[in-house]
C-alpha cells in the first residue's frame, strides 16, 4: 500500500468532526513481514491504522477503489478482527475469557489466505499473564501465515518479533511496527522498527490535568 489513508477518518475529515490533517502511509505484507506488531503512544493512531488496512482490503475486494496512491493486493478469504467488545458480552466468560474464546473461533478458519486485525487484545489481565498468552497466539500467526496487524502496548511483544518467525513450522515472520512520535507530539507515520517502549501516558494525563501535581495543586485552591 502507497500512501494509504483511513478512509473513515476521511469522511469525519470532510465533515469537520477531525480537524487534523489525514497522515498517509506506506505499509506491506510480505513474507518478512506477515505478522506485524504496532505500537506507539496512547492516542498516536495505532487503531485508526489498523481500521485502515481492513477498510481498504474491503473496499479493493468489492471493487471500489481504495483511499491509496497504490496498491497491490492479495485478496484474503475473510477479514477477521479482535477488537474489544461491550462489557456486557463478557459476564458469563470474563473479559479475557471471553477474548481467548474469540480468538480460538478465529483460529478454526483463519490461515495464509486470510486478514486479522487485533486491538490491544488479551490485555485485561496482569502484564506478565498477557505478555505470555499474546506471545504464543504471535508464535501461532506465524505457523499459520495468517496477514496480522496486532496494535498493542505491550512493547516486549514487538521487541521479540524476530524470535516468533523462528518458532518450529513457522511460515512467515514478524516484525516491529512503530507509530511515530518526537517531543510529545504524535506524527502518525509508521516506521519498520524496534519499538521505543514508551505509550507517553504521562502527556495524555497532563492534557487532561490529573498528574498528580495538577490534582494536588486544585486541591490547594
Amino acid at each position: 500500500l502507497k500512501d494509504f489513508y483511513n478512509l473513515k477518518l476521511a469522511i469525519c475529515r470532510l465533515k469537520g468532526t477531525v480537524t487534523d490533517d489525514i497522515v498517509c502511509n506506506d505499509m506491506e505484507f510480505t513474507n518478512e513481514k506477515t505478522v506485524q506488531i504496532l505500537t506507539g503512544p496512547i492516542r498516536g493512531g495505532k487503531t485508526i491504522l489498523t481500521q485502515g488496512i481492513g477498510l481498504v482490503f474491503l473496499m479493493y475486494q468489492c471493487g471500489v477503489f481504495v483511499p491509496a496512491a497504490s496498491a497491490a493486493i492479495r485478496p484474503c478469504d475473510g477479514i477477521y478482527t479482535h477488537f474489544p467488545v461491550e462489557e456486557e458480552r463478557t459476564v458469563s466468560l470474563g473479559r479475557l475469557g471471553e477474548e481467548a474464546e474469540r480468538f480460538n473461533e478465529i483460529c478454526k478458519t483463519a490461515g495464509s489466505e486470510s486478514l486479522l486485525l487485533m486491538n490491544e487484545s488479551f490485555a485485561t489481565t496482569s502484564h506478565t499473564e498477557s505478555l505470555y498468552i499474546a506471545e504464543d497466539a504471535l508464535k501461532y500467526l506465524c505457523c499459520a501465515g495468517v496477514r496480522t496487524c496486532f496494535n498493542t502496548h505491550m512493547h516486549e511483544l514487538a521487541e521479540n518479533a524476530d524470535s516468533y518467525g523462528k518458532t518450529e513450522k513457522a511460515v512467515c515472520k514478524a516484525v516491529s511496527v512503530v507509530m511515530e512520535s518526537g517531543n510529545g507530539e504524535r506524527s502518525y507515520k509508521i516506521s519498520y522498527k524496534s519499538p521505543d517502549g514508551k505509550s507517553y501516558a504521562h502527556d495524555i494525563a497532563y492534557k487532561f490535568g490529573i498528574t498528580f501535581e495538577q490534582l494536588m495543586d486544585k486541591r490547594k485552591k
